[in-house]
């Protein structure tokens, strides 16, 4: 099982690669060319959009990971400690009618 740290640093790095993204989508929006001379900077444009996709597309990934993460965490806190259960011998078989 995986370990289930404190997440402030997981946040933080969502929130990170949230605004790298953002910064990603104006800088390709800047960069775009207005004239077809200039087909270079449309190239990067692109370049631009397409790593804001991913990296916002990772970091709500990331997110809804740490969302499980908290869910699991907390529904190990709740749930009681587990314990051996007793084995089965001839009379409680007989008590049950299988035998």
């Amino acid at each position: 099982m995986q370990k289930l740290n404190s997440a402030w640093g997981d946040v933080a790095k969502i929130n990170l690669m949230i605004a790298y993204g953002c910064f990603l989508i104006l800088a390709g929006y800047v960069v775009y060319p207005t004239h077809p001379h200039w087909w270079a900077f449309g190239f990067l444009s692109i370049c631009c959009y397409l790593a804001a996709a991913g990296l916002i597309g990772k970091a709500i990934s990331a997110a809804l990971k740490l969302r499980q993460n908290a869910a699991v965490r907390e529904d190990m806190l709740t749930r009681p400690a587990p314990h051996n259960a007793k084995l089965a011998n001839r009379e409680d078989l007989v008590k049950a009618g299988m035998l």
